[in-house]
């Protein structure tokens, strides 16, 4: 009974270690996030401050209002999960790559040499989405502006009665009807 009381503790302590460090990781990583995000807001609006105003003339509010909401996102999203998995799975492979040359070290270099390979196919697919992502962007700046612009003038919309032309022709722009 001795012994199966202090595995017990011993669990115990463990798992209140792994909570300890889970809650400093997640403060950590909330703390890395917001300075990120502060000063990558910063950077877009003293940079969008410096543009001429030909650069603006050909843009659409919605457009930039996408951009600096949509992108920040998505960089919050990859700042939160590059942070929370990168020191797991660099331990990860460490531990995979020494446990692969144990158990075959023939087998570890195939895998080296494959390696390359499958980084390869690996970076065409990323260059695919982000291509198929460069244009989804770019769809959801025309949406936010056509919003953007309708929310701003919908006074004018309601009386001229143009709903109908926003539902049919403005919202989704090269849409067949």
């Amino acid at each position: 009974t001795d012994a199966l009381a202090r595995i017990c503790l011993l669990l115990l302590a463990a798992f209140a270690v792994k909570g300890v460090f889970a809650y400093l990781q997640a403060v950590f990583t909330v703390t890395l996030e917001e300075r990120v995000l502060q000063d990558l807001r910063d950077d877009l609006f003293a940079h969008l401050q410096g543009l001429s105003m030909e650069w603006f003339a050909g843009r659409r509010a919605g457009e930039l209002l996408s951009r600096a909401t949509n992108d920040v996102a998505v960089v919050r999203k990859a700042v939160s999960s590059l942070y929370r998995s990168l020191p797991r799975d660099v331990l990860l492979v460490i531990v995979y790559l020494a446990i692969v040359f144990l158990a075959s070290w023939r087998l570890a270099l195939l895998c080296l040499i494959v390696f390359p390979v499958l980084a390869a196919i690996i970076a065409m697919i990323g260059r695919r989405i982000r291509s198929h992502s460069s244009r989804a962007q770019a769809h959801m700046g025309d949406l936010s502006s056509v919003f953007q612009e309708t929310i701003g003038g919908i006074r004018v919309v309601k009386a001229f009665g143009g709903e109908g032309f926003l539902l049919n022709e403005a919202v989704v722009p090269g849409r067949v009807n």
